[in-house]
């Protein structure tokens, strides 16, 4: 399976019936903020809460904040 930027967001309410809903890919990392990953890539780590706002933290480019309707 092949890896992108971002992330996608799938609707799991029918765990037979997956399917992706949406996806965000940001803009490449300008400049590295920490010593890791030696390559200049994009790392998120994402929380999405109760009204479907999504926060997204990457690593190189601070936090967004995306809603899903």
């Amino acid at each position: 399976m092949a890896t992108t930027p971002g992330g996608r967001f799938a609707d799991v309410r029918d765990p037979q019936d997956p399917h992706i809903v949406g996806y965000y890919i940001p803009d490449n990392p300008k400049q590295r903020l920490g010593p890791v990953p030696t390559p200049l890539v994009h790392q998120a780590q994402d929380v999405i809460d109760r009204r479907n706002i999504i926060y997204m933290s990457e690593s190189n480019s601070g936090i967004h904040i995306l809603a899903h309707h």
